[in-house]
């Protein structure tokens, strides 16, 4: 096996994600991509980044979910109509109108889409890095964490489990390592900087790589 790489927050920002993968020298023969969720609303070609990521996972990617995933299940999946007009509500104030837009006319595949993200596993785990679209909760293991905690977690504190914990969901600058916590999401939707970084797999962060295209 090649190369450990990772990015996050894609938000519909086509452009930068293909490019990204060109820049790297991305090659899923050998190379394991992971993908930290975040792939829909806000941003202009929703539509063509979940085909990419769908294809990249097919050819060996791992793809998690994120909050953004969550919102537009909860909100195309409602428990009870009241729940179903606050939960659009939440994802339509919070860019799930770019996805709507997006699927104009091809509802009935926004809802494989859907049904695809309920197949997403929460977070990835290697000797060295645990990854998560959110920051995990402190000192507890990643697998007695709640779906909010890794979907939704905001926690500055180290996460104090002897791994890093590479994750996106917070926009930062630029890629930085905070105490045990890797913050992988530039903001490209924001900022349009899209960063992946290329993890050692001894676990050196030190030796990290990182990628920024514009």
């Amino acid at each position: 096996m090649g190369r450990l790489l990772a990015l996050s927050d894609i938000h519909g920002c086509y452009d930068q994600f293909d490019a990204i993968l060109l820049e790297s020298n991305y090659n899923p023969d050998c190379d394991q991509l992971v993908l930290l969720g975040d792939y829909i609303d806000r941003g202009p070609r929703v539509r063509d980044v979940l085909q990419r990521v769908v294809q990249l996972k097919k050819d060996g990617a791992i793809c998690l979910p994120g909050n953004h995933e969550d919102m537009c299940i909860n909100a195309l999946s409602p428990r009870n109509q009241l729940d179903g007009y606050l939960d659009m509500q939440l994802w339509v104030q919070n860019g799930g109108w770019s996805t709507l837009d997006a699927f104009e006319g091809y509802m009935y595949e926004l809802d494989r889409y859907v049904a695809w993200f309920k197949t997403l596993p929460l977070y990835h785990e290697t000797d060295h890095y645990i990854f998560t679209h959110a920051h995990m909760a402190p000192n507890t293991p990643v697998s007695e964490q709640t779906r909010d905690d890794l979907l939704w977690g905001r926690h500055e504190l180290p996460v104090g489990v002897d791994k890093v914990n590479v994750h996106g969901h917070t926009p930062v600058d630029g890629v930085i390592l905070v105490h045990d916590q890797l913050y992988v999401d530039t903001g490209c939707v924001f900022r349009g900087k899209l960063s992946m970084v290329e993890l050692p797999k001894d676990g050196d962060i030190e030796r990290m790589k990182v990628w920024d295209v514009y």
